[in-house]
């Protein structure tokens, strides 16, 4: 093998972020708090990373979203509906009517 040609680019030039604070996850951490818009719970602290610069600390499972301590939290579910028993009511009306 033969090396045929040799150049340097300055780091600058390429997509390159410089992260001054350190890129490891601290103990507790989760998941990836920069796109969040969820705050944190009162006991928790915030996590300001620079973008780009915040460390790979995990994923937060189906129905938990991170928030911006990087803790996984639960979703929180508006569900206005009504509960199933008066639909239930209603075809069984129905249908003794129809009988």
């Amino acid at each position: 093998m033969t090396i045929m040609e040799n150049y340097w680019t300055n780091r600058h030039a390429l997509n390159y972020t410089v992260c001054n604070n350190s890129f490891e996850c601290e103990i507790g951490d989760e998941c990836d708090p920069t796109e969040s818009n969820l705050s944190p719970l009162s006991n928790q602290i915030q996590k300001n990373y620079t973008k780009g610069c915040a460390p790979f600390c995990g994923v937060c499972p189906f129905g938990y979203s991170c928030n911006q301590a990087a803790r996984c939290v639960k979703n929180s579910i508006h569900n206005t509906r009504s509960d199933s028993l008066s639909i239930f009511i209603g075809l069984s009306t129905i249908l003794l009517m129809l009988i």
